[in-house]
């Protein structure tokens, strides 16, 4: 009497499936059984395929060792829709992290300084029906730490008019730790090259042309010429 009993009956003649809904009132002083019935077919199918594709994208990217994700954008929202264990390995999230990013996308742990321009192409990606490719940091609760990660991502249209969007993520950290040291070490060694008495030039041989790769800053005081010259 105080709330609806809900069930499901397929037709065994047509194969249609209906949702039945019940309970007991008053009519007339005597108690009578109401029913609300909706058919649920194409709802019902449409949630199977929406349960075998997920299926089949699990059993395909579960090995893969690099994050993949599939989102939908319904027009307002990107809401996901499927992420492959390796995502939350590379992105290191807490349980409680893991949780809120299977329910919603809001750039969770992206450091406030690279926020805005990812929220910028992935925007413009969806516009256009395009790709992206962005690098940005992600706080890793697992580490404690920001860790580098690399996005390259794509936008499809469904018939619908609903657009599916998959990325692929990378942690590219030690590249970009390696990079630093490597942009550091050359400054360092052009500032001591650049201190030695009178100048320093390095060629490639080719034969019988030298074809200059660097001049010191004491090769113009003593050349009298610029760089490009």
């Amino acid at each position: 009497r105080e709330t609806l009993l809900v069930r499901k009956f397929s037709h065994p003649q047509t194969g249609r499936v209906y949702e039945l809904s019940g309970k007991i009132i008053d009519w007339a002083d005597r108690p009578a059984q109401i029913e609300y019935i909706v058919d649920i077919t194409d709802r019902e199918r449409e949630e199977a395929r929406s349960r075998s594709l997920r299926a089949e994208l699990e059993e395909t990217f579960t090995s893969i060792p690099c994050g993949l994700c599939v989102y939908q954008f319904d027009g307002v929202q990107i809401l996901p829709v499927f992420h492959n264990p390796a995502f939350y390995e590379i992105m290191g999230y807490s349980e409680a992290h893991i949780k809120e990013v299977e329910q919603s996308t809001e750039f969770l742990g992206v450091h406030p300084e690279d926020a805005e321009e990812l929220r910028q192409k992935i925007q413009k990606a969806i516009l256009y029906n395009g790709t992206t490719q962005h690098t940005y940091r992600v706080f890793n609760d697992r580490k404690g730490e920001y860790r580098w990660i690399r996005l390259d991502g794509s936008v499809k249209e469904k018939e619908d008019g609903a657009k599916l969007l998959y990325g692929v993520y990378s942690d590219i950290s030690e590249s970009v730790r390696l990079e630093k040291e490597l942009t550091a070490a050359n400054e360092k060694l052009e500032h001591i090259v650049n201190a030695i008495p009178g100048g320093v030039a390095s060629y490639r041989v080719e034969g019988d042309r030298f074809i200059p790769t660097f001049f010191s800053d004491g090769i113009m005081a003593l050349s009298g010429h610029t760089r490009e010259e």
